[in-house]
């Protein structure tokens, strides 16, 4: 072979292979592309938070279809988030944080059911599949919250401040909102709380009270939006001290209620901030 033509095969051999090296990392997960999954895997916390949530206080009444009704919407709407991050652009490059979260997705959804099913027809949840169901809500929360971190730093993608302010506000009153639903479900209940982190209400409180002042010092407090930060202000307010002195006197019913809107609130925020 003419070394001429053979030094150019070489070179154009070397070219392919290069291409094929590097063709992946050109097709890794995009800003662009983070942005809505991140948002994905928030919804599907705040879902397993809320599902969990909505259990304990149907356990205290388990013939009520409202109750029961709220369970299997927030199931419902875990499973059509997880279904919107499957088709996902670039989602391929955090497949196996994805697997992994609807791996812990099947057993969490399996414990509610029996859980419920028990609620209904017995009258009281088996402590065992009680405690099992609390852990796998953790473990779901946990997934995610692996999954988010992985995909910011495959793609050197990070929110803004204030939507992680806010995603981190909304997070934490979810954890504090069951274990305050779990702790009026039964003495048992408290126990299995499925909250991730083990620290006290109280403590949670002081946690979000300083992040509504973060928020109040943001461009938030403006307009529009400032209105929702003080009914932010006001509904935290009325419940705030239910949660740092949580006493058996308490309206777990109101907590929920305010709890939630609250929550929504902020949702609101971030649909205007993201």
């Amino acid at each position: 072979m003419d070394y001429s033509v053979h030094d150019r095969y070489l070179k154009v051999v070397g070219l392919f292979l290069s291409l094929m090296v590097i063709a992946p990392l050109s097709q890794a997960l995009t800003k662009e592309e983070t942005k809505p999954i991140l948002a994905y895997f928030h919804n599907v916390q705040i879902h397993a938070y809320q599902a969990i949530n909505s259990y304990y206080n149907f356990s205290l009444n388990p013939g009520d279809k409202e109750l029961h009704s709220q369970i299997l919407t927030e199931m419902s709407s875990l499973e059509s988030t997880l279904s919107a991050l499957e088709s996902s652009p670039g989602i391929v490059d955090i497949q196996g944080e994805l697997a992994d979260i609807n791996e812990q997705w099947v057993k969490y959804r399996d414990l509610l059911n029996t859980n419920i099913d028990d609620a209904i027809k017995l009258g009281y949840p088996d402590l065992r599949l009680l405690a099992d169901m609390a852990q796998s809500n953790i473990d779901v929360v946990g997934a995610v919250e692996r999954a988010y971190e992985r995909a910011q730093d495959v793609s050197g993608f990070k929110p803004t401040n204030i939507v992680a302010t806010l995603r981190d506000s909304k997070l934490l009153l979810a954890s504090m909102m069951t274990k305050y639903s779990a702790r009026s479900a039964s003495t048992v209940s408290q126990i299995f709380q499925g909250a991730k982190t083990e620290e006290a209400m109280d403590v949670q409180a002081e946690h979000f009270d300083k992040r509504l002042a973060e928020l109040m010092k943001t461009e938030l407090n403006k307009g529009d939006s400032a209105k929702v930060l003080d009914s932010i202000s006001t509904k935290w307010n009325f419940i705030r001290n239910s949660y740092k002195n949580y006493n058996e006197n308490n309206v777990s019913y109101v907590v929920n209620l305010y709890s939630y809107r609250i929550i929504d609130a902020l949702d609101d925020l971030l649909k205007q901030n993201s």
